[in-house]
C-alpha cells in the first residue's frame, strides 16, 4: 500500500507510519497540485514507487468494499486477456447522504467518450498497460476519462460486475461547476 500525499501537512505522515506496517509506504508530493490536477500527480508518484504486477488506486473520498481487491484480482486470473477491470460503486451524495445509488455500466467506448461514468476507485490494471499509454496526465476532473479513454485504444476494458467501493460526494457543487466550465470551454 502506497500513501500519497498532494503536499499534506506532517500530521498526515505520522498517522500513516503509526500503522506500523513496512508494506505500507508513505510519499509527500513537494508541491500542492490542486484542483486543476485532480490526483494525478500523486497517482504517477505512487506508481513511480510501486513493484506490483496490479495497480489499484483510491482517492480521500471514497472507501474500498472489503473484498473489491481480492475479486479484481481473480477475475484477472479468470481472464488472461484482460488488462483493465473495474466495479460497480455505491454512490452517496451530499445533497441526500441517506440514498445511495449504485453505478453498474457496462464499458461501451462510444458511450463512455459521450458520458464518463467509472471512477477511479473502481479500476485495477495489470502495470503492463501504463508500458502502453502514459500514466495519469492533468486534464482537470476528469483525468480518470482521459486514463480509461487512452486505456481503450490498447488494451480490453471489462466491468467486473462486484461492488467494489462507495464514492462519497461531499464536493458535488465542484463537479456541477467544472460541468459547466467545460461546456463553456468545449
Amino acid at each position: 500500500v502506497l500513501a500519497v500525499g498532494d503536499c499534506c501537512a506532517k500530521e498526515t505522515e505520522i498517522a500513516v507510519n503509526s500503522i506500523k506496517d513496512p508494506r505500507v509506504r508513505y510519499f509527500n508530493s513537494d508541491k500542492h497540485n490542486g484542483l486543476q490536477d485532480h490526483g494525478s500527480t500523486p497517482k504517477n508518484i505512487g506508481i513511480a514507487n510501486s513493484k506490483g504486477d496490479f495497480i489499484a488506486y483510491l482517492d480521500d473520498d471514497d472507501e474500498y468494499e472489503p473484498n473489491h481487491l481480492e475479486k479484481s484480482l481473480q477475475f484477472f486470473q479468470d481472464h488472461p486477456d484482460v488488462d483493465l477491470v473495474y466495479g460497480c460503486s455505491r454512490v452517496y451524495k451530499f445533497i441526500n447522504p441517506l440514498r445511495c445509488n449504485v453505478r453498474d455500466r457496462d464499458f461501451v467506448k462510444e458511450e463512455h467518450d459521450k458520458s464518463p461514468f467509472i471512477n477511479t476507485c473502481e479500476i485495477v490494471h495489470r502495470r503492463s498497460l501504463l508500458d502502453k499509454i502514459e500514466g495519469w496526465r492533468t486534464v482537470g476532473y476528469y483525468n480518470d476519462y482521459d486514463f480509461l479513454k487512452r486505456a481503450s485504444v490498447v488494451c480490453k476494458i471489462v466491468h467486473s460486475k462486484h461492488i467494489a467501493a462507495t464514492q462519497h460526494f461531499p464536493h458535488a457543487h465542484l463537479v456541477h461547476m467544472e460541468r459547466r466550465r467545460i461546456e463553456r470551454t468545449g
